[in-house]
C-alpha cells in the first residue's frame, strides 16, 4: 500500500508486492478507510490520497511516470455530479475550468480499454450526475461507471451497484463481496460548495 504525503511524492507503508495495472485511490476522508485499503482485490496496488490537499493532482502525480494501467478505482464521498477528491471537488464545472488538462494526463497513463470506476454516492445521479460521467469518460477514453444511488452499507441505504456506464465495462469491483458486506459505513453523499446554474 502507498500513502502520497502533503508534497505529493509516494511513500510505501507495507513490504506486499505493488501492482501497476490497477490501482485503488482511496480518500483518508472515507470511513474507516484503512479496512478498505487492506482489503482491496489482490492484484490492485492502493494509494491513499491525503484529505489536506489536493486530490486531483494527486492522482496526477501518482500516475505521471505510468503506463498501461487498466483500471482505475476512486474510492471516495460523493453527490451528483461531484467527487471530493482530498481538499478538492471535481465535479461539472471544476472538471472543465481547473481540471482538464490534469484529467486528460490521466489518460496517457491508461491503456486502450481501460476502465474508471467512481465509488462516491450518487455521482452519477441527475442528468449533470450522467453528463459528469460522460464527459470524464471523453476526456480519459476510458469507460467510466458510477452510482446513482448510496454506495456502502445496506442498512444506510447502501449498495455496491454502479448502474451508469459510458460502454462495456469489464472490470470486476475493488472489494470481494465479503468485504462489501462486512463494510459499515457509506461513501456518502456531501454538499458540494460549487454551484452549477452557471456550468459550461
Amino acid at each position: 500500500m502507498i500513502t502520497l504525503s502533503s508534497q505529493h511524492t509516494m511513500q510505501t507503508i507495507s513490504s506486499k508486492q505493488v501492482f501497476n495495472r490497477h490501482i485503488a485511490f482511496i480518500d483518508a476522508a472515507v470511513e474507516d478507510y484503512q479496512y478498505l485499503a487492506t482489503n482491496v482485490m489482490p492484484g490492485i496496488e492502493t494509494i491513499i490520497l491525503d484529505s489536506s490537499t489536493d486530490g486531483v493532482l494527486q492522482i496526477g502525480a501518482a500516475l505521471g511516470d505510468r503506463a498501461n494501467i487498466s483500471s482505475l478505482h476512486i474510492i471516495s464521498h460523493g453527490s451528483e455530479a461531484s467527487l471530493q477528491l482530498g481538499a478538492t471537488e471535481l465535479n461539472v464545472k471544476t472538471l472543465w475550468r481547473n481540471y482538464a488538462d490534469v484529467i486528460e494526463l490521466w489518460g496517457k497513463a491508461l491503456s486502450d480499454r481501460a476502465s474508471i470506476l467512481l465509488y462516491g454516492c450518487n455521482v452519477a445521479s441527475g442528468k449533470l450526475g450522467q453528463d459528469f460521467v460522460q464527459w470524464l469518460s471523453i476526456l480519459t477514453g476510458a469507460t467510466v461507471a458510477a452510482s446513482t444511488t448510496p454506495t456502502g452499507n445496506a442498512f444506510f441505504g447502501g449498495n455496491w451497484e454502479l448502474d451508469v456506464t459510458t460502454g462495456a465495462m469489464q472490470t470486476s469491483l475493488a472489494f470481494p463481496l465479503t468485504v462489501q458486506q462486512a463494510y459499515q459505513g457509506v461513501l456518502m453523499q456531501f454538499f458540494p460548495v460549487t454551484r452549477y446554474d452557471d456550468v459550461v
